[in-house]
């Protein structure tokens, strides 16, 4: 049975641009307000305050929270029908304009910048093809702030723990104050070829 949705699925997709861009999780604004009231240090807490705030605002107003909207990396889960890569594709585009989204893809080597979050490769789709009889389509806003303070590494196996755990503490200290978020990932693998591989479209998909 073919089920008709009341939307597009460009416009399922620009709806969920909308939301990530607006709206945090109810999880995450909690945490946040919890820490607001245990902090102790008066200048900590102003700014608690003011992230608070901006949420607030721009949940409100249905504007981005930060000026920095990220570059979307969508998961697709479950049947992946011919022709879904266009159609979140032709969702960026229109999501970059109306939401509006800063446009963040520039050409690597020209530096030239599309204009509308799309280009060669992107937007960054992931397939999880299932025997499942639906879609599922996520997307998260990966932000540049803690993108550029990215590092990479690969030691010495003579090095062990203490060796990954200095390079660990060496790249907090070397990025300071300037990635956005005070959240810090951490992935290991080996060798290279273990590491994971840039998303591809499955057969059938465009």
């Amino acid at each position: 049975m073919v089920v008709k949705l009341p939307e597009t699925r460009e416009q399922i997709v620009e709806n969920l641009l909308k939301l990530a861009n607006t709206k945090i999780p109810e999880d995450i604004g909690w945490a946040l307000e919890a820490a607001a009231e245990w902090e102790a240090d008066a200048s900590a807490r102003t700014v608690l305050g003011a992230i608070l705030d901006n949420i607030r605002k721009a949940e409100h107003l249905g504007k981005p929270m930060c000026q920095d909207t990220g570059v979307p990396v969508f998961w697709v889960r479950g049947r992946i029908d011919p022709g879904i890569a266009d159609d979140i594709r032709e969702a960026v585009v229109r999501s970059t304009a109306k939401v509006p989204m800063r446009p963040n893809a520039v050409d690597p080597f020209t530096r030239k910048n599309s204009g509308d979050n799309t280009g060669a490769g992107m937007p960054f789709i992931h397939y999880i093809p299932t025997a499942d009889p639906f879609t599922e389509i996520s997307v998260m806003l990966k932000g540049a702030g803690s993108e550029n303070m990215t590092k990479l590494a690969m030691l010495n196996p003579a090095e062990g723990r203490e060796g990954v755990v200095k390079f660990i503490i060496d790249s907090v200290l070397d990025a300071g104050g300037r990635p956005c978020s005070g959240i810090v990932g951490i992935a290991s693998a080996a060798p290279r070829t273990s590491a994971p591989r840039p998303p591809s479209a499955p057969d059938g998909a465009s």
